[in-house]
């Protein structure tokens, strides 16, 4: 079994979604909270909506050591610098690293375990292992 594989520009994806038939959306983790909601590199989520609202099956493939207790209070916000080279007059940048995924997006969640479907409780796994602890603690 083999897949077939198309590289594409992000900004591209809902057409190539459309264009190219994808049936699965696969996506990786930084954290995923017991309730199901996924953490990753920003865009993600806009991703996994438009996959989504295409009839797409979205699958988070991660670690069990990814499970925490719970989402962060804010996400990491990058220098503004690296989207906006020179200050313009009355323009801000936002660079925002990461993003969350809502649950009611996600049809699976793949760990070493097996696949976790909606609704998901990962509370047991994380209560097993109890690795990540807090997102919202400085360490």
């Amino acid at each position: 079994m083999g897949f077939k594989v198309k590289l594409i520009a992000d900004v591209v994806a809902y057409q190539a979604i459309k264009e190219f038939n994808v049936e699965v959306f696969v996506f990786g983790a930084d954290a995923v909270s017991r309730e199901g909601f996924v953490v990753n590199k920003a865009g993600t989520a806009t991703l996994a909506v438009s996959a989504k609202s295409l009839g797409v099956f979205n699958t988070c493939l991660c670690e069990s050591v990814k499970v925490c207790s719970c989402l962060p209070q804010s996400l990491e916000i990058g220098d503004p610098r690296e989207l906006l080279k020179e200050s313009l007059e009355g323009v801000e940048a936002f660079n925002l690293y990461f993003d969350v995924t809502s649950p009611n997006v996600i049809d699976a969640i793949i760990l070493e375990d097996g696949v976790k479907k909606p609704p998901y409780s990962l509370k047991p796994l994380y209560d097993a292992f109890n690795i990540r602890g807090d997102l919202t603690s400085s360490t």
